[in-house]
């Protein structure tokens, strides 16, 4: 089953882009028969949905690592194997995000591997955490996206994720989860929104929606129509 990682893109943040160039060079020498495309955003307000949309014209892959621009996991190959094997219908490839801080992204870029860069909390924008389902980077066979695709009705950045985990446990239960790998974030400037948990005050109201769908497949299903008509349309479309 061949593998497409889909990386949603938008803007020009000259950092994003450096951390793109290093996570396309991660790819090419971790996984080098996975096919890597930028799947890329051209409203002028970002729309992940969007994007990954994008990407998804670009790859035919069996199945798809959806996974930020800025971010590598170690267990992502492991958790590709997950869904190959057909253990779960989709899959989270770590455990805790480690988001780093600006002085260790460039001792990465510069030829460093970020097990050895991250030493000190000093090392961190902030310590490590859990991180979100839905969030950084999810694995999945391309049917299961076409079922359960990001949301377009968020715009902006914030709860997108969070709603796309919570209508795929919905449909599909429960994903397979990496015991203790780690995802490694690159620095780039913090986008605008609310608060560092509330994007804005539309998204936070859809993503309310979603929480109160939670564990019925049905209201799940109901809330993906706008996602399953942008996937079989296509973006431009």
């Amino acid at each position: 089953m061949s593998v497409g990682v889909i990386a949603p893109w938008g803007g020009n943040c000259p950092h994003r882009q450096a951390a793109w160039e290093w996570v396309q060079g991660w790819y090419a020498q971790n996984h080098p028969d996975w096919d890597v495309v930028q799947g890329v955003c051209s409203s002028e307000r970002w729309c992940k949905a969007e994007a990954v949309a994008d990407g998804l014209r670009k790859t035919d892959a069996d199945i798809l690592v959806i996974a930020d621009a800025d971010v590598v996991a170690d267990d992502m190959g492991a958790t590709v194997r997950q869904i190959q094997r057909g253990i779960k219908r989709w899959a989270i490839p770590h455990l805790r995000v480690h988001r780093l801080s600006q002085s260790a992204t460039a001792r990465i870029l510069a030829g460093e591997k970020p097990n050895r860069v991250a030493k000190t909390l000093d090392d961190y924008d902030q310590p490590p955490y859990r991180g979100m389902s839905g969030g950084g980077a999810v694995v999945l066979p391309r049917e299961i996206y076409m079922d359960v695709p990001l949301d377009p009705g968020f715009t902006g950045w914030g709860q997108e994720d969070q709603s796309w985990a919570i209508a795929l446990k919905a449909v599909h239960g429960n994903p397979w989860r990496s015991a203790n790998g780690p995802l490694w974030h690159l620095w780039h400037p913090p986008q605008k929104r609310l608060t560092r948990e509330k994007g804005s005050q539309q998204s936070w109201n859809l993503y309310r929606t979603y929480c109160r769908a939670a564990g019925s497949r049905s209201a799940a299903h109901g809330l993906l129509r706008a996602g399953r008509a942008l996937v079989e349309r296509g973006p431009q479309a």
